[in-house]
């Protein structure tokens, strides 16, 4: 598996050299087709060899430039396998949203465990739906579950956006200091990298997920819009509302306009449809093979049978 880029380095493709999506919308980048096509990736054109090469064989500049070469098609075949990710390798196109239960009151988040259970944080208590599926109910809900929005290390740090007048980044349990994620203007939705390398933030006030490089210390820098989310025609701002991440670092970013989901180097790969016209607060991954997606809308949980994998707790 190709290595995911991280935040600032080149390489990822740009408004020059990535194509246009479809200006409305439509068919060829969500569920009914898919964006961007697949396409295979061609490693650079090797340099010349060497003048030096004559009859009498290659010298060791010439070796090293082929070696070179090979190489390169070596990798660059790699990366176009692991990051051409069409949305008909990520969803199984049999399996359509479904309800799980509806009713709530609001849905504020999501929580999967070890066993692939997922903890239903809502405004009456918790829920629990088990790796069967089978949901059951409790009463109450653990302190360190009810922020809507977290995003937890391999190290213990604990990443929330806490909900003041204006959404703040903080670390949780380190006296709530504030990290900064310049250039976010409204946060909402917080997801790591498999390796806890890279902290994804929505930017509901603005158009794109940022990705910010997470440091010893736990702060944040070298901060970039990283996924670029579309609007619907009428819209200003994203609206995203949570963000998480799969086994292979992939990004979904829920929105009005449905799940968008981007390949490890921020590419568009496709949008899921809402199942409901409610708002979308909550996403996770569970079940005994972590390949259900779960989704909070307005005040039904779904559910949904994915080819890609969720991140593991431990992962």
């Amino acid at each position: 598996m190709a290595k995911r880029r991280r935040p600032l380095m080149t390489g990822r493709g740009d408004a020059a050299s990535t194509p246009s999506p479809p200006a409305s919308g439509g068919e060829g980048w969500g569920e009914g087709g898919e964006w961007p096509p697949s396409a295979t990736v061609l490693p650079p054109h090797p340099r010349p060899l060497s003048p030096e090469v004559g009859e009498r064989g290659a010298s060791l500049p010439g070796i090293f430039l082929c070696v070179l070469a090979v190489l390169s098609v070596v990798y660059f075949c790699s990366a176009a396998s692991a990051q051409d990710m069409p949305l008909s390798q990520i969803i199984a196109a049999d399996h359509p949203w479904t309800l799980v239960k509806s009713g709530y009151t609001k849905i504020d988040a999501l929580v999967t465990d070890a066993s692939g259970r997922v903890r239903v944080i809502h405004g009456k208590g918790m829920d629990f739906v088990g790796a069967d599926g089978a949901v059951r109910i409790r009463h109450d809900a653990d302190a360190d579950v009810k922020l809507p929005h977290q995003a937890r290390t391999h190290r213990g740090l604990v990443y929330i956006i806490r909900e003041d007048d204006t959404p703040l980044v903080s670390l949780l349990n380190q006296n709530a200091p504030v990290v900064e994620t310049t250039g976010v203007g409204r946060p909402s939705g917080l997801a790591l990298s498999p390796d806890d390398s890279t902290l994804f933030v929505g930017d509901a006030s603005g158009n794109a997920v940022w990705a910010f490089r997470v440091e010893k210390d736990g702060t944040l820098s070298a901060g970039e819009p990283y996924c670029p989310l579309r609007l619907k025609p009428e819209q200003k701002e994203s609206g995203v509302t949570c963000v998480i991440t799969d086994a292979v670092g992939r990004i979904y970013a829920g929105t009005p306009l449905g799940v968008q989901i981007f390949d490890p180097t921020g590419r568009l790969c496709g949008v899921l449809s809402n199942p409901c016209e409610g708002k979308v607060t909550a996403l996770a991954y569970g079940g005994a093979d972590m390949n259900v997606l779960y989704m909070a809308c307005g005040d039904r949980l779904y559910s949904r049978q994915m080819l890609a994998r969720g991140k593991s707790p431990e992962q």
